[in-house]
């Protein structure tokens, strides 16, 4: 059912995020390596069959039939707090209207302040920002879509201008 390249999700582990199948030994048991799980994870056909869902989301268009690579980081090791806010770039912050969003990659860049684009338009459906205690579901989660396709955005606001 399940052939290399393909995109798929767990059905129990949703914390395991995206997984892409990687191969298929003799006795058809599918090997899987998912962004949020260290080690593949190696199922039988009939665990395949029962635990496996094929991923139709945003994300798998974006990411296309190539080899699953390893994410690249969107900011240096160490955490780096916003000169207007004080809270670290990384974090995921939304305007008091609702209307705008920030993108932890866009913002590592500018390595000042949070930047802020119209969450409707920039922003996947997918990557409605999750409460501070549920870890990411994917390396590149909360990125816009510009920061997914490896482009620069424009339109953006910075902290300051938000609040």
């Amino acid at each position: 059912m399940f052939k290399p390249g393909d995109l798929v999700r767990h059905k129990n582990k949703p914390e395991w995020g995206l997984g892409r199948v990687t191969g298929e030994t003799g006795e058809g048991k599918v090997l899987v390596k998912f962004a949020a799980r260290a080690g593949d994870v190696l199922l039988t056909p009939e665990g395949a069959e029962k635990f496996l869902v094929p991923d139709t989301g945003v994300i798998a268009a974006a990411m296309g039939p190539r080899p699953a690579a390893p994410a690249p980081s969107p900011a240096p090791s160490r955490r780096t707090p916003c000169v207007n806010c004080a809270v670290d770039l990384q974090a995921i912050r939304v305007s008091p209207d609702g209307l705008w969003r920030s993108c932890p990659s866009c913002s590592a860049r500018s390595g000042r302040h949070h930047v802020f684009l119209l969450a409707s338009s920039a922003f996947d459906e997918l990557d409605a920002p999750l409460a501070d205690d549920v870890p990411p579901p994917h390396p590149q989660y909360g990125w816009c879509r510009a920061c997914r396709a490896g482009a620069r955005t424009s339109g953006f606001k910075t902290c300051s201008q938000i609040r």
